[in-house]
């Protein structure tokens, strides 16, 4: 389990090289995730994670001095945690969406401003 470790942390670094070489878009979930799933042995999981997480960050968008979430830690981690514990993209999908908006689980107070959509 160390060597799986530590070459989640290598992933890790790759990913946060974009920082400081240029955005090549590595960092991305749909990227992260299926390099994570290869280092623990389930690519296909890493995959379906990886594209789940990329759907639900899809829409942030850095507009001037806004922090843009942190989804090179939350796709690695909420991979991660949903490829180990078994318990698939719904554990990601609650563990990558939590650590990117500042540890908190609970959606609902952001969605609570906006209006909803209503299908006849």
């Amino acid at each position: 389990m160390l060597v799986k470790t530590l070459l989640i942390a290598l992933v890790s670094f790759i990913g946060f090289l974009e920082c400081g070489v240029g955005n090549s878009m590595i960092q991305r979930p749909i990227v992260m995730g299926p390099l994570v799933g290869l280092v623990l042995g389930d690519v296909n999981a890493g995959l379906a994670v990886g594209a789940t997480l990329e759907l639900a960050f899809m829409g942030n968008v850095t507009i001037g001095a806004a922090l843009p979430p942190e989804i090179t830690a939350g796709g690695i981690l909420g991979t991660a945690l949903a490829i180990v514990s078994g318990n698939g993209t719904e554990a990601a999908l609650c563990t990558g969406t939590a650590h990117c908006n500042g540890g908190s689980a609970d959606q609902e107070h952001l969605l609570s401003d906006r209006p909803q959509l209503v299908f006849a």
